[in-house]
């Protein structure tokens, strides 16, 4: 007989179903949580996000760009993109790619945050 196993993830906060699984780290420890939309967290931790400094897995310090090699930046990376992007009067679609010259100036600004060159 054959059977079939259905695993539902829950929202860990409200108990709605259809969530996914969350990763931060804090302190040194590591946690995720389910969440059905996880932009409220986000949001939440942006402007803390913005103005840290990226480390490599070791704790060291790591590029002020938080980025390496050409690697596709991560989904997190986008959405704080486009809204430094509104916050600064830059207009964007809602949705689709994100122009080069707004990842360039982006990464100016974390840059210039990281370096102290007080950039915009």
């Amino acid at each position: 007989m054959a059977k079939r196993v259905v695993v539902e993830l829950v929202d860990d906060i409200n108990g709605q179903s259809g969530a996914t699984t969350t990763r931060f780290n804090l302190d040194g420890a590591d946690y995720e949580i389910d969440l059905v939309d996880d932009r409220p967290l986000r949001e939440l931790l942006a402007p803390y996000i913005a103005a840290a400094r990226p480390t490599n897995s070791n704790g060291k310090p790591g590029p002020a760009t938080g980025r390496r090699n050409g690697a596709p930046r991560r989904r997190h990376d986008l959405h704080l993109i486009r809204r430094w992007a509104a916050a600064n009067g830059i207009p964007l679609p809602a949705r689709g790619r994100i122009p080069a010259a707004t990842i360039n100036a982006y990464d100016d600004h974390i840059r210039s945050r990281t370096t102290g060159d007080g950039g915009g």
